[in-house]
């Protein structure tokens, strides 16, 4: 019927479109809400998320995890937050002092000023030690190209700064 030179009027790759869009783009996002709803029925133990937060190598998948323990933490009872936080906390730490990539122990910081802002942390001494000594080991450590050493050193400075200065005195809050 067609010759080798005729070509058929109407496209044959439906399914193959060049511009996204409202079918694909609602069928990307059931696909997602499908995902989402995967990692929500499978239960992950707190303790699995932990040991997952001491082998992490990106500071996107550390804040994954941090992300996912901190939502679990809050649906658990008081007592058992307090310990299971210890433990987050000495992960972080464990990542700050001896991480062996810049982004990561800076993001691990990131992570305990933010914790001890909000109110989460028993001994907020506890991450200034753990602060002033990361700052303070940045020149024993061997530099790294994504950051000079001073960088590091700038983050971990201004991160005390932010998460000690409701601290200092005269505080209208401890006058």
């Amino acid at each position: 019927m067609y010759g080798v030179d005729d070509y058929m009027s109407q496209p044959t790759n439906t399914l193959m479109l060049d511009q996204p869009n409202r079918l694909i783009a609602s069928m990307h996002y059931i696909v997602r809400s499908m995902r989402k709803l995967s990692t929500h029925l499978a239960p992950v133990r707190i303790s699995e998320l932990l040991v997952q937060l001491e082998e992490v190598t990106t500071p996107a998948r550390l804040t994954k995890i941090v992300n996912r323990v901190q939502n679990l933490l809050w649906k658990l009872p008081a007592t058992e937050q307090a310990i299971l936080r210890k433990q987050l906390m000495i992960a972080l730490t464990a990542h700050v002092l001896e991480g062996p990539e810049v982004l990561v122990r800076i993001e691990a910081a990131g992570w305990l000023r933010l914790l001890v802002q909000a109110g989460l942390v028993s001994e907020p001494h506890s991450i200034f030690v753990t602060l002033v000594t990361a700052t303070t080991n940045v020149e024993q450590r061997n530099r790294e190209a994504v950051l000079p050493e001073h960088s590091e050193q700038w983050a971990y400075l201004k991160m005390i700064f932010e998460c000690f200065w409701a601290f200092h005195y005269p505080y209208p809050a401890f006058s």
